[in-house]
């Protein structure tokens, strides 16, 4: 491959996402009460490996931009479509999305609710948390998702 035709992927990759601007401000975005608001729906649409980093980077900015008028993140993660094969398959990204935000924002998670956490990712959660602080354990809500006859 040569370095003119990497060039020209990865303008045609800034292309796409840049087309896509508005998946992205759905992926992650401040709500009207100053909360992070994460979609993994929009995630999964545009996410691979090669533009993992334009997501990182949008998620970064949006906590900044957050954080320049508070002093700390509450976070809502929506992961209601999110499967075994999805997590197995964006497992490097976790991992470094993870410790990008432990060294960047060290200590500004306020609270983090997770919705619509399917049965399997609480069993996933529940082994992964052992790896968590006690603190950030406790910073971290999972809402099981309702059944037909909740109300």
């Amino acid at each position: 491959m040569t370095s003119c035709h990497i060039q020209h992927t990865n303008l045609k990759i800034e292309h796409n996402l840049t087309c896509n601007k508005a998946s992205l401000n759905e992926l992650c975005y401040i709500n009207i009460d100053n909360d992070i608001i994460l979609n993994y729906d929009y995630f999964r649409y545009i996410a691979n490996s090669k533009t993992y980093h334009i997501i990182i980077q949008h998620i970064i900015n949006t906590f900044e931009h957050c954080l320049s008028s508070q002093a700390t993140l509450t976070v809502h993660l929506y992961i209601k479509s999110i499967t075994l094969t999805e997590l197995d398959k964006h497992l490097q990204f976790i991992k470094f999305f993870a410790e990008t935000l432990k060294t960047r924002f060290p200590d500004k998670l306020e609270k983090c609710f997770v919705y619509d956490v399917s049965f399997v990712f609480y069993q996933c959660y529940s082994i992964i948390s052992n790896f968590l602080d006690k603190k950030t354990q406790q910073k971290i809500q999972l809402i099981k998702q309702k059944t037909r006859n909740s109300f």
